[in-house]
């Protein structure tokens, strides 16, 4: 099954509520692990009421959310030039550098990990989108890059803040507080 040959609701199983779980990343956080339980029930209503403007949101996949999803897409489109790392020494997406090395002084765990993983997940691409929605509907233009800036953002429906930082010295404090 593929996402949006067939509605999901509570209670699907499998590959298509993964890639629905990874697209709604930035609508709240669940694990992509193929189960549609209330965590990706909770995605589902936030981006019908968030995106979609439903007043009554019920949390299923329909035709009328993965048409939503596809629309969202062409909306928020993903420019991968502007992702790209900015230190001018890699190709833009890591290099397999630093693996086995950890922040200094912090727990050996996957947060403080400091390996260049090469590429760029497709969640965290979704979650750029969302960025750029959650971003937009602050008044806020994500688009725009100021040198030595760093933005917060918080976006109380989904209880996250979102950091923009645009320039290698505001990253770099970004790095240092998480």
């Amino acid at each position: 099954m593929t996402l949006g040959s067939e509605e999901l609701a509570r209670g699907s199983k499998g590959v298509a509520v993964e890639e629905l779980q990874i697209r709604l990343a930035g609508f709240r956080g669940t694990v992509w692990d193929g189960d549609y339980g209330p965590g990706t029930e909770l995605q589902v209503i936030t981006f019908q009421k968030l995106y979609m403007g439903l007043d009554s949101p019920s949390g299923v996949l329909d035709q009328s959310v993965f048409d939503a999803l596809n629309a969202f897409a062409k909306k928020f489109p993903v420019d991968l030039e502007k992702l790209k790392c900015p230190c001018g020494e890699c190709d833009g997406f890591g290099q397999g550098r630093f693996k086995g090395e950890y922040r200094q002084g912090k727990p050996h765990i996957e947060a403080f990990y400091n390996y260049e993983y090469s590429g760029i997940h497709k969640a965290i691409l979704q979650s750029y989108r969302a960025a750029q929605f959650h971003a937009k509907a602050e008044g806020f233009d994500a688009t725009t890059k100021a040198s030595g800036t760093i933005n917060f953002l918080p976006i109380e429906e989904t209880n996250s803040i979102i950091v923009f930082a645009t320039d290698k010295e505001a990253i770099s404090h970004v790095k240092n507080w998480v």
